[in-house]
């Protein structure tokens, strides 16, 4: 999809929810937080790293169908929980994800040469 097209059918949106057995980090999830939309993930790989469970959002254990169900269904239930956890989102995302900072860190890296003795912002 373009970018457009993921950011109208988010604004039409009142949750993420990608359950799997294995992920890296998808772009998705980061684009739901920003766009004020909470998120329901299995707890896999660099998912926490992102998606705090009970205030961005909802991780649960892969293959627990029972809790999917159970986390999806609170949000829809309760409209107040899903727009604290989008605030919430959009503000870690602002907070961990700023594109300034994360420009300058990867351009002084380009400058120095690499990774090695940089910490990232």
């Amino acid at each position: 999809m373009t970018q457009p097209q993921v950011a109208d059918l988010l604004a039409n949106s009142d949750m993420l929810v990608l359950p799997s057995f294995a992920e890296g980090l998808p772009v998705v999830y980061m684009e739901a937080l920003a766009s004020r939309i909470p998120v329901v993930a299995s707890r896999v790989a660099g998912v926490q790293e992102l998606v705090e469970d009970g205030v961005t959002g909802f991780t649960v254990p892969p293959g627990d169908v029972a809790t999917l169900a159970d986390r999806m269904s609170r949000l829809m239930a309760n409209p107040e929980l899903s727009a604290r956890m989008g605030e919430a989102g959009r503000k870690a995302v602002e907070r961990e994800h700023d594109i300034a900072r994360e420009g300058a860190w990867l351009a002084e890296l380009f400058r120095s040469g690499g990774p090695e003795g940089k910490l990232r912002p």
